[in-house]
């Protein structure tokens, strides 16, 4: 085998050498850069995680903020809705008031009228009692009372 024996060992060695610093040189000259990549995509890629958390606090932020804002919104729906509740229970009671002023007025006047029609009546049936008393009289006895004399004696059993 030729790279054991001792003559070719010294070019098979420089050869060798001379690759390795090749090689050597090379890979410094790249790993700069390579690393130099290594650090940008390290800085690029903590740089996102930094903006992703801020992005997702601000999320946060904005949820609460929402979340206060809808609360806010259903505390005054809440008080408007119990302000309408309140209006239209004064209006409704306002509008019974009006009602029952009404029908209060309407109940006088039913009970003047029937005042009127009760006295109308009773005057009236002084006059039945009058034509039936004259008539009972007659029929009894033949002969007919004179209507002062009756009148004075219905007036005097309605007076008892």
């Amino acid at each position: 085998m030729p790279q054991f024996q001792l003559a070719n060992a010294l070019p098979q060695v420089a050869w060798l050498l001379l690759i390795f610093l090749v090689l050597y040189l090379a890979v410094s000259a790249l790993l700069p850069g390579v690393s130099r990549v290594v650090e940008n995509r390290k800085a690029a890629i903590a740089a996102d995680l930094a903006a992703a958390e801020q992005a997702r606090l601000d999320a946060r932020a904005a949820a609460e903020r929402m979340e206060a804002e809808l609360k806010e919104a259903r505390a005054a729906a809440m008080s408007e809705a119990a302000a309408a509740k309140l209006a239209a229970e004064r209006a409704a009671a306002e509008r019974m008031r009006g009602l029952d002023d009404e029908l209060a007025a309407k109940i006088a006047a039913a009970e003047r009228e029937l005042a009127d029609q009760r006295s109308a009546a009773i005057a009236s049936l002084d006059g039945l009692a009058i034509d039936a008393a004259q008539r009972i009289v007659e029929r009894l006895t033949g002969v007919a009372p004179g209507a002062e004399l009756v009148r004075g004696a219905v007036a005097q059993i309605g007076a008892r």
